[in-house]
């Protein structure tokens, strides 16, 4: 077996598309790689998931990456009310930041990256959508899962098919139909509860 790697600075926005049961396990998969890898000085994690999802995604909670530095902000939406607070917040530490262009660009930290399940939700982000259309990268990712393709905006040019050992990464705008086929990991659920301890 060879891992399949996404690199989130390279591909901005990246949509995931499945059933809700392998989506959700190929979610986990990635929170969990990144947690690890990454400490949370230099990475910030936002989950906006429906409500009923607020036990799935229960594990974060606990994790450093997603609050804010003083602890005062949890980036976890699951209503209206959340999504506006986590939409100032983007709009106060990622859409203000000035980013240079060129050789010498230093990308800025905390890396963010912005995880919705919900697209009722993330299209009331008015923050988030304004980063779907920015054209320079200012230290931030998207993740974007639906069950459909559809359902993805315009906007996600690279994208994973959630399907067991038939999974699928391919670049939407490639019209070849090339892509790599590949069989996601199931997450250890024990692994995660005991993030959430």
């Amino acid at each position: 077996y060879v891992p399949v790697s996404v690199s989130l600075l390279e591909n901005v926005t990246v949509g995931l598309y499945g059933n809700y049961y392998e989506t959700t396990n190929a979610l986990k998969l990635l929170i969990l790689q990144m947690i690890a890898l990454h400490s949370y000085d230099e990475l910030k994690i936002m989950l906006i998931a429906d409500e009923y999802e607020e036990k799935t995604f229960n594990f974060v909670r606990c994790i450093p990456h997603f609050w804010d530095d003083e602890k005062l902000v949890r980036f976890f939406a699951t209503n209206e009310d959340e999504v506006k607070e986590l939409s100032a917040y983007i709009e106060r530490n990622i859409l203000s930041r000035n980013v240079s262009s060129g050789m010498d660009s230093v990308m800025p930290t905390p890396h963010y990256v912005i995880i919705s399940t919900n697209k009722k939700l993330s299209e009331k982000c008015e923050a988030l959508q304004q980063l779907l259309k920015l054209k320079k990268n200012k230290g931030f990712s998207i993740l974007l899962s639906q069950a459909e393709l559809k359902d993805l905006p315009k906007e996600t040019k690279f994208v994973i098919s959630v399907n067991g050992e038939q999974s699928r990464v391919f670049d939407r705008e490639d019209t070849t139909g090339r892509g790599i086929t590949f069989s996601i990991d199931k997450v250890n659920e024990t692994v995660v509860d005991n993030l959430s301890k």
